[in-house]
């Protein structure tokens, strides 16, 4: 595990910093963890775009339109562009170190309209101390999206697999937002899935 979280580290940072617009690289662990996250982040707040828009968006800055008058919600491909740019921020900027400031721009770059620092003082080392960190961000009045990319952000600094809350679990997820064990449960089974889908991706990269 320390050799894959070594080299997912590496290859996130790398990745992210030679993106130098909106648009992606084809291929790699950044754009799967970017579309996975923007996918799974625009369904849980009811979005509609495909997975494969999304792919398409990140790569190109295109949406595929597969019928004749096809139309497009412009709030789920904004929100989506946002939502890749705030990441990379996150991955970029914050991979070693989270700062209050780091937290407002992250949630400037959402477009969410808040301006929460929260208390970042100690870092959490373990995924229970990330989950009651989660929780209470999610109290305090932060945006639960800019909650779960820091949630993310802080797996890589413990140097422990991350992971991204699937649409299909939401209500299990909303559901365990009043205890940091339960949620620490669900986190767990979201890891397993993140590491088994990128493991192959990491480990093949010299």
């Amino acid at each position: 595990m320390n050799e894959y979280m070594r080299k997912l580290k590496r290859q996130l940072l790398f990745e992210g910093s030679c993106v130098t617009s909106r648009c992606g690289r084809g291929g790699g662990v950044y754009e799967y963890v970017q579309c996975e996250f923007a996918y799974n982040e625009g369904r849980l707040d009811g979005g509609e775009l495909s997975k494969r828009n999304i792919i398409s968006m990140f790569e190109s800055g295109l949406i595929c339109a597969n019928e004749g008058e096809m139309m497009f919600r412009a709030e789920d491909i904004i929100n989506t562009d946002r939502h890749f740019a705030a990441l990379q921020y996150a991955i970029t900027e914050c991979i070693h170190s989270l700062s209050g400031g780091d937290i407002q721009e992250i949630q400037r770059r959402l477009g969410t309209g808040q301006n929460i620092p929260g208390d970042v003082e100690e870092q959490p080392k373990t995924l229970r101390d990330i989950a009651a960190f989660h929780i209470e961000q999610i109290k305090i009045g932060g945006d639960a999206k800019v909650a779960r990319i820091i949630a993310f952000v802080q797996c890589l600094q413990a140097d422990i697999a991350p992971f991204i809350i699937h649409a299909e679990n939401k209500e299990e997820y909303e559901g365990r937002l009043d205890s940091p064990a339960r949620l620490e449960q669900l986190f767990r089974v979201e890891q397993r899935r993140f590491y088994r889908e990128t493991e192959p991706m990491v480990v093949d990269q010299v």
